[in-house]
């Protein structure tokens, strides 16, 4: 009997020197980068401003000194890989804009009859590149748009296509590394 619990013994000590890492710590997943916010809706692209229950959880910030409409935006990477620095261009396509007007595919919520324009490009800005620091997978960015010029716009629905481009670590997600942000000027109530 002492033999068998011998041999066990040994069998099981064997085993556990041949693993290497549990599983739960093993990397795993393509890492890719992308918008959160584009995941947003199931059937597009498109993130509504304003969104949210109440301040805490609004999707954007009112910087009354600047006389800015920040809208909070992201970038985030994918898979338990080694969480280390990278960054990545944030770019404009206003022929997305264009294009998703002309072909009626982008429709304002939650009225789809009001007018939808392009936001000007003198109406906002953006970072050039967003860097997500070694030890995190994800960075905040704003877009800030100028209060005066949106106001301006009321009855409307602005839009912009955001998107990511450049990674210098890591590949960018095929099918979510652009946003088409869509602010609801009224439901601002500015």
């Amino acid at each position: 009997m002492r033999i068998k619990h011998f041999f066990l013994c040994c069998i099981t000590l064997i085993i556990l020197a041949g693993c290497e890492k549990e599983a739960s710590s093993l990397d795993y997943g393509t890492p890719l980068i992308y918008m959160p916010q584009s995941t947003q809706s199931s059937s597009n692209i498109v993130y509504n401003v304003p969104s949210g229950f109440d301040s805490a959880t609004y999707n954007y910030v009112i910087d009354s000194p600047d006389n800015k409409l920040n809208i909070v935006l992201g970038v985030l990477r994918t898979g338990k890989v080694a969480n280390n620095a990278f960054s990545v261009a944030i770019l404009t396509n206003p022929d997305t804009v264009t294009a998703a007007i002309a072909g009626g595919s982008l429709v304002g919520n939650p009225d789809p009859t009001d007018s939808i324009v392009l936001l000007p490009s003198a109406a906002y800005s953006l970072p050039a590149t967003v860097s997500v620091p070694s030890g995190s997978n994800q960075a905040t960015f704003y877009l800030s748009v100028d209060l005066t010029q949106l106001k301006a716009l009321g009855g409307k629905k602005a839009a912009l296509a955001v998107y990511l481009d450049k990674p210098s670590t890591y590949q960018l997600s095929t099918t979510n590394a652009e946003t088409i942000v869509l602010i609801d000027v009224n439901a601002l109530h500015l």
